[in-house]
């Protein structure tokens, strides 16, 4: 891999973490308690603040670990060894569990056009290829292929119809 690719999946990786950790500092969302948190536990300021830096540090770790199965799926992608539609069932679980999904569905709506949240996610999925791959032959033609294949199952069917997980 070049550096300029290397340098393009970095500025990737950074976003992804700026966006959901930059929304909770600058928009004050709050994060769902731990599991073991009791809601009439009075805790001192020392203890929310370890507690707040062990929720923090829980949802880094999915965050990474959904970059990580991302990665994956495109790959095989790729090479086609999972179709698009499996590839959109993969990416939707990889997100599961991470900060901020009421946002990120709005962000999915307004980022990407389609007559279904499905279809958004298909395309979201192909664009996660050519930006992740920008220089890649082999992600260029998945890409093709794959707004292909989209394009011909929307002309048919007029819509893509199956399971969309909810956000969370």
């Amino acid at each position: 891999m070049n550096i300029a690719c290397r340098c393009l999946v970095g500025f990737a990786v950074m976003g992804a973490l700026a966006v959901p950790l930059g929304y909770f500092w600058t928009a004050g969302a709050t994060l769902p308690p731990l599991a073991s948190a009791k809601s009439e536990e009075v805790l001192s300021p020392l203890e929310q603040e370890e507690r707040r830096s062990e929720e923090l540090e829980l949802y880094r770790a999915r965050l990474f670990r959904s970059i990580e199965i991302k990665r994956r799926v495109a790959e095989e992608l790729i090479d086609g060894r999972v179709t698009l539609f499996q590839a959109v069932v993969r990416f939707q679980r990889a997100e599961q569990g991470l900060p901020a999904s009421a946002v990120r569905l709005r962000v999915l709506r307004q980022s990407f056009p389609g007559n279904s949240d499905a279809e958004r996610w298909c395309r979201m999925v192909i664009h996660y290829l050519r930006a992740t791959w920008p220089e890649s032959a082999r992600a260029r033609r998945a890409v093709r292929r794959l707004n292909q294949e989209l394009d011909r199952h929307l002309r048919r069917y007029g819509t893509i119809r199956f399971p969309v997980l909810p956000p969370g």
